[in-house]
């Protein structure tokens, strides 16, 4: 799953204004309201703008919940670092809000045009014109909060464009690495703008809030939110990247990141406490003697152990996935859970504590034609709510050989497999290492051409691995 909003920049901003205009006339139509005077808006501003260069005042507009019920969340602040940037400069947006004696809380989640969460990254961009066309100084972003069941408020951040450019740009990139719920791989992408001379960062501090920083040599890192994700509906983070050069000159990178949280919505919504997976490694991987090997992490963040009352498997194998030619299309073998009757022969324990318990599995793939055995518990917590998770065993995909694979035609794929693998030292090459290699600007200079007549097949495999022809 992916958290960059599908719509580019310039149409997020349109639908969000739309969104603004209609809570607008929601209001023309009620007549005045009477907010709580905890919704003064504060934008920060060192020096007051002169009068034809004046940043508009916040508006809040109000929006009913959709369904009838749910509190319209309070905006206390809208904390803006600075009220005027450069074109391509940063500009941080921190939204602070509030439900009525704090009831709601958890459910509060925001949007911006520049994406989602509580710490919106806008950028010095050159202003629009005005509803009269005239050129503007001032940019104003409208900002929503939302509530349980999307109860709504909207307001504004409003900052001006001075003419002039910052000399490079930091740009913080992010996908969820596959296997996982909110383990993140980040890259940071250095853009000259001002200035033609690139920034040669040397090292990279990465500070992913609540005191966790990396350091790396490289401009990647990776980290895993899933342990901060229960407190709340929904999860706002601020990715913080420093760039240093080998002078020790210092560019600042950053990103806002909101996450939602299937633990806060199962134990609110179906009073469940969800059983929380990680998977070392996080993809299968077979050995030489054909054995995989998988460990396992397993827990909760209830306050106390929960009680493991039942297990149930189902052992899935290539019958069971794909149709049967010899009885007809649409036919599969059906595969049934069974129960486990003895629960410590999987977990080797009964009781799960909330820092968890860990567990290894083997699957040896010479003796069993199985696929994969999923896990299903059920359980109990000390306050009598229903306990679930589940997790399971797999067989890694074939990988590619030159006697069977899927050939590769395109020629600029076959170009950026063996480039990765001069830069990665790998026969096989991951769609995921091609992804990486692609943000990092790796293949930037590949262009596609005319495909040319192959002389030998090249060599494709299946989308979890690629391998390159040989010419």
């Amino acid at each position: 799953m992916a958290y960059n909003h599908p719509l580019n920049s310039r149409s997020r901003r349109v639908a969000a204004a739309l969104l603004l205009c209609g809570a607008l006339l929601f209001l023309v139509l009620l007549g005045p309201l009477h907010q709580d005077s905890a919704t003064t808006q504060a934008v920060a501003s060192s020096s007051a703008p002169s009068q034809t260069q004046s940043t508009p005042p916040p508006v809040i507009a109000t929006a009913p919940p959709q369904d009838g019920h749910g509190l319209v969340p309070i905006i206390d602040a809208i904390e803006m670092e600075k009220p005027d940037v450069c074109l391509g400069e940063e500009n941080l947006v921190t939204v602070h809000a509030h439900t009525a004696g704090h009831a709601e809380d958890g459910y509060l989640h925001y949007r911006g045009a520049v994406g989602a969460g509580q710490f919106l990254v806008f950028r010095g961009q050159p202003p629009e014109p005005d509803q009269s066309g005239r050129p503007t100084a001032v940019r104003t972003e409208p900002i929503g909060v939302f509530g349980k069941a999307n109860a709504a408020v909207y307001s504004q951040a409003a900052f001006r464009v001075k003419d002039c450019k910052v000399d490079h740009k930091l740009l913080v990139q992010y996908a969820v690495l596959p296997n996982t719920t909110a383990e993140f791989a980040f890259t940071a992408l250095l853009v000259p703008f001002g200035t033609p001379v690139p920034f040669k960062a040397v090292r990279y501090e990465w500070d992913f809030g609540a005191g966790n920083v990396v350091n790396t040599t490289e401009p990647q890192a990776t980290h895993d939110f899933t342990e901060r994700l229960h407190a709340h509906l929904f999860e706002s983070f601020l990715i913080t990247v420093t760039a240093i050069d080998a002078s020790g000159k210092r560019l600042v990178g950053r990103t806002g990141l909101e996450l939602p949280s299937h633990y806060f919505y199962n134990l609110q919504t179906h009073h469940m406490v969800t059983l929380l997976v990680r998977m070392t490694p996080r993809m299968p991987q077979m050995d030489a003697n054909g054995v995989v090997t998988q460990s396992y992490r397993l827990w909760h963040f209830d306050p106390q152990p929960v009680q493991v009352t039942e297990i149930f498997k189902r052992e899935v194998t290539v019958e069971s996935l794909y149709e049967n030619p010899s009885v007809g299309t649409g036919h599969r073998t059906e595969v049934k859970a069974q129960q486990v009757p003895d629960i410590r022969s999987v977990l080797g324990t009964t009781v799960i504590p909330p820092s968890g318990i860990e567990f290894t599995f083997k699957l040896d793939t010479t003796q069993s034609p199985l696929v994969a055995i999923d896990y299903h518990i059920a359980g109990v917590t000390s306050t009598g709510l229903r306990v679930r998770g589940q997790f399971a065993l797999m067989r890694p995909p074939i990988p590619p050989t030159r006697e069977h694979h899927i050939p590769i035609t395109d020629p600029v794929l076959k170009a950026k497999i063996e480039r990765a693998q001069e830069l990665t030292g790998h026969e096989v090459i991951t769609a995921e290492e091609l992804a990486r290699l692609e943000k990092e600007g790796r293949f930037d200079d590949l262009k596609p051409t005319k495909p040319q007549p192959e002389t030998t097949p090249p060599v494709a495999a299946r989308p979890e691995a690629v391998a390159p022809g040989h010419p």
